[in-house]
């Protein structure tokens, strides 16, 4: 049996195509085709990390505007319930634009449009005549306004922005299921006896 030598065998893995050549002093990387499709496909990641913070902070207006807007719609409030609802979703929209335009940048406008769109809803929801599913509401609402405590907190309590996101989860949840018995229960139940 013959061996071939080391270096016979390891022309087959020979990586030197792959690699660009080493860069002169002064000079620029160039990279070879190769480690440009993989710098383009990493950077893309990175550029995606990016996007997928922002969208992070934009869809907490989505779910704020959401939970607040079946009880605008479903039950009365003298005539105003239409307007809160713009002013809700314009506000929503607001802040979705500032994340994806100045994200990061005005971070006490970012705290005051999380409150605006968490508290002002809830003091024109607090004013009807019925209420059922009002004490699970300010649960809710509760529970968004104590999340941006830990959300002022990142980088400085470990797994702040985790325990906000556990906030903003929770508060949703509370006005779920305030919807679910309050709202769309209650009409349910009505319908069934005038049946």
């Amino acid at each position: 049996m013959v061996v071939q030598p080391i270096k016979k065998r390891l022309s087959c893995c020979d990586f030197t195509r792959l690699k660009n050549p080493k860069a002169g002093k002064g000079q620029a990387y160039i990279p070879t085709d190769y480690e440009h499709i993989a710098n383009i496909v990493t950077h893309g990641f990175k550029t995606l990390k990016y996007i997928f913070h922002i969208g992070d902070r934009a869809v907490i207006y989505l779910f704020i505007a959401s939970s607040y807007t079946p009880w605008l719609t479903l039950r009365e409030f003298n005539g105003i319930g239409d307007e809160v609802l713009s002013i809700v979703w314009t506000m929503a929209v607001v802040g979705i634009l500032y994340q994806y335009i100045f994200h990061e940048k005005y971070k006490i406008l970012e705290l005051l449009l999380y409150l605006i769109i968490g508290v002002c809803p809830a003091i024109v929801v607090c004013l009807q005549r019925q209420a059922a599913g009002m004490f699970e509401l300010a649960l809710g609402g509760a529970t968004y306004i104590l999340g941006v405590v830990f959300f002022k907190m990142d980088g400085r309590m470990p797994f702040a922005h985790a325990i906000w996101h556990c906030f903003v989860a929770g508060g949703a949840l509370w006005h779920y299921y305030a919807i679910c018995t309050h709202l769309l229960g209650h009409d349910q139940d009505e319908l069934a006896m005038h049946l």
